[in-house]
C-alpha cells in the first residue's frame, strides 16, 4: 500500500480510468492531498508502477555494456549511470528481483522496485527532478 509520505508532486503512478483501463499519471498536490485523506480509495486508484530496465532508459540512464563473455552475476546486475563527473549517478538494476539495489552506510541492501521510488531517490541525491527522455 502506498503511504503519502512516500509520494512526491510529479511522482508518476498508474491510475484506474474506471472502465478496465490503465493510464500513467504525474501526481499533484490534490493527488497527495487525496492520499492524506483517504489512503484507502486513493490505493483502490492509484498503483505503483513496476521498475523495469526500461523505464530506467527512459529516464536517461545508460547501461554499462557487459562484455563479450559476462559471468552469471553481471547478467544479473545491470549498471546504469546518468549524468558526467560530480553530477554522475550510478545504480544497478537486478534483473531476478527487478529492483533497483542500493547499499547504504548500515550494509543493509536496499531494494526500490518502483518508478516512484527511483525519482525519489534521484532527488534526494541531486536535487533535481527525474525527467523522461523526449
Amino acid at each position: 500500500m502506498i503511504q503519502a509520505t512516500e509520494l512526491r508532486i510529479g511522482n508518476l503512478l498508474t491510475y484506474d480510468m474506471g472502465d478496465g483501463t490503465f493510464e500513467n499519471s504525474k501526481l499533484d498536490w490534490q493527488d497527495i492531498r487525496w492520499c492524506f485523506e483517504n489512503n484507502k480509495d486513493f490505493n483502490l486508484a492509484h498503483k505503483p508502477i513496476p521498475l523495469t530496465e526500461d523505464w530506467i532508459r527512459d529516464f536517461g540512464f545508460v547501461f554499462e555494456d557487459i562484455g563479450t563473455n559476462p559471468t552469471e552475476e553481471e547478467k544479473r546486475y545491470l549498471v546504469a549511470r546518468k549524468g558526467y563527473g560530480t553530477k554522475e549517478i550510478e545504480i544497478e538494476f537486478d534483473r531476478d528481483l527487478s529492483g533497483l539495489t542500493l547499499g547504504n552506510f548500515t550494509g543493509e541492501l536496499l531494494v526500490y522496485y518502483h518508478v516512484h521510488q527511483l525519482q525519489n531517490l534521484y532527488y534526494a541525491l541531486t536535487q533535481e527532478e527525474l525527467k523522461l527522455r523526449e
